[in-house]
C-alpha cells in the first residue's frame, strides 16, 4: 500500500510540474493563437504553487530526496512566485508620493445616503473622508460613478480637498499635483479604455495612465459554483465550462487592448505610473504587454500574497501600479480591510528619481 501510495504521489508530482512548466509559458502564448489553450492555464498558477509545497513538505516526512524536483522547478519559476507571493521589506516613506488604484465595484456601496424620494445616493463626503484618511497624492479609479450627485457638486467638494479631477466614463483620476494635459486611449470594446493625465511633480512632468480593461463577467457563475456546485453534476462541470470559455474570450480582447495601450505608453516622453484592473493575472499575455520595461510596485516591495480580488476564484491579482525606472518605490499595500467594493485597494509609495 505505501508503495502504491509513493508511486502514485511521484506521477502526480510529474504531473504538477508539467503543467507548471505550461503556466511558465501562458504569458508569451497570445490567447488569439492556435496554442490558446495554454494562455489558460496561468490563472490556476497560483494554486499550482501550494500543490508544489504540498509535496515538498509530503516528501520531505517521507525522507525521500524528491522533494528536489518541486523545489527545483519554483525556482526555475522565481520571477513568477514574486509577482504573487513576495516579502519585501518597506523603506520609510519620506517625501514620497503616494499613488492608489481602486475599482469602486460601480460605487453601490458607497450609495449610503438617501436622496428625499428615498433613492441612494452617493456619499461623496464619505469617499473623500476615505481618501483623505489613506493621505493619497494621486489616485487611478475604475467603476467610479456618482449618480444622484451632480458633477459639478462633487467636483467642488474634490476641489476643496485639494484634489483635481479628470473623469470619462466610469474611470478617473485624482491628483493633489497640477494637471497640465489630459486624454484618452480608445480601446477595442471599450471605447475610452484609458484616460491620463500629465501632472507636476516638483518642476517634472509625471503621466498618469487609468484603465479598466475587458472584464470577464465570469464572477457571478463562479459566485454559482462556489456556493451550490456539486461536481457530481454535469451542470457543474458545464459551468466551469462556461467560465473558462468567458475568460478566453476577454482575455483575446485584452490582447489587442494591451498592444495598442502598451505601446501608448512606450511611446510617452515622460515617466509614466501605469494604475488599474487589468482583470488578468500577472502570468497572462496582457500583463506581460502592459508591464514591459516596466516596474511592479508589488513585485518590488510587496509582502505576503499579492490577491486583490475577494470573489468566489481565489488568489486572483489583477489590479496594478507599474512604473517607470525613473520611479524608486518605496512601499506597497494591498487593503484587503477594505468595505467599498470586491476588489482591494493597491497602494505604492514612491519617489521620482531626478
Amino acid at each position: 500500500m505505501q508503495k502504491s501510495l509513493s508511486f502514485l504521489a511521484r506521477w502526480a508530482n510529474v504531473l504538477l510540474i508539467l503543467i507548471t512548466f505550461l503556466a511558465y509559458l501562458s504569458p508569451i502564448i497570445n490567447p488569439n493563437s492556435v496554442l490558446w489553450p495554454i494562455s489558460l492555464i496561468g490563472l490556476i498558477y497560483p494554486m499550482l504553487i501550494f500543490g508544489h509545497l504540498f509535496f515538498i513538505l509530503y516528501w520531505m516526512n517521507q525522507r525521500k530526496w524528491y522533494f528536489l524536483f518541486s523545489a527545483a522547478c519554483m525556482l526555475l519559476g522565481w520571477s513568477f512566485l514574486t509577482k504573487n507571493i513576495n516579502y519585501n521589506t518597506p523603506e520609510p516613506a519620506v517625501d514620497s508620493v503616494r499613488v492608489l488604484t481602486f475599482n469602486l465595484q460601480g460605487s453601490y456601496k458607497l450609495n449610503t445616503a438617501k436622496n428625499k424620494k428615498g433613492k441612494p445616493k452617493f456619499n461623496a463626503e464619505e469617499f473623500i473622508n476615505y481618501l483623505n484618511a489613506q493621505e493619497v497624492d494621486i489616485v487611478a479609479l475604475q467603476e467610479f460613478t456618482h449618480r444622484h450627485v451632480g458633477r459639478e457638486r462633487l467636483e467642488a467638494q474634490l476641489l476643496e480637498a485639494g484634489f483635481y479631477l479628470y473623469k470619462v466614463k466610469g474611470k478617473a483620476i485624482l491628483t493633489k499635483y497640477p494637471m497640465v494635459n489630459t486624454g484618452t486611449v480608445a480601446l477595442k470594446n471599450n471605447e475610452q479604455g484609458a484616460l491620463y493625465a500629465d501632472i507636476e511633480i516638483d518642476k517634472q512632468i509625471v503621466r498618469v495612465y487609468a484603465t479598466h480593461l475587458k472584464s470577464n463577467q465570469i464572477t457571478r457563475i463562479a459566485d454559482e459554483v462556489a456556493e451550490e456546485g456539486n461536481f457530481r453534476e454535469k451542470e457543474t462541470w458545464q459551468k466551469v465550462r462556461d467560465m473558462f470559455m468567458g475568460y478566453t474570450r476577454a482575455a483575446r480582447i485584452r490582447a489587442e487592448q494591451t498592444k495598442k495601450l502598451g505601446d501608448h505608453v512606450r511611446r510617452c516622453p515622460h515617466p509614466v505610473i501605469v494604475c488599474g484592473d487589468f482583470n488578468d493575472v500577472p502570468q497572462s499575455f496582457a500583463y506581460r504587454q502592459m508591464a514591459k520595461g516596466l516596474q511592479d510596485s508589488f513585485q518590488t516591495k510587496g509582502r505576503g500574497i499579492g490577491t486583490s480580488f475577494s470573489g468566489s476564484l481565489p488568489f486572483l491579482r489583477i489590479d496594478y501600479i507599474l512604473l517607470s525606472p525613473r520611479f524608486r518605490i518605496l512601499q506597497h499595500q494591498t487593503q484587503r480591510q477594505n468595505r467599498y467594493s470586491d476588489h482591494y485597494p493597491v497602494l505604492a509609495d514612491i519617489q521620482l528619481v531626478k
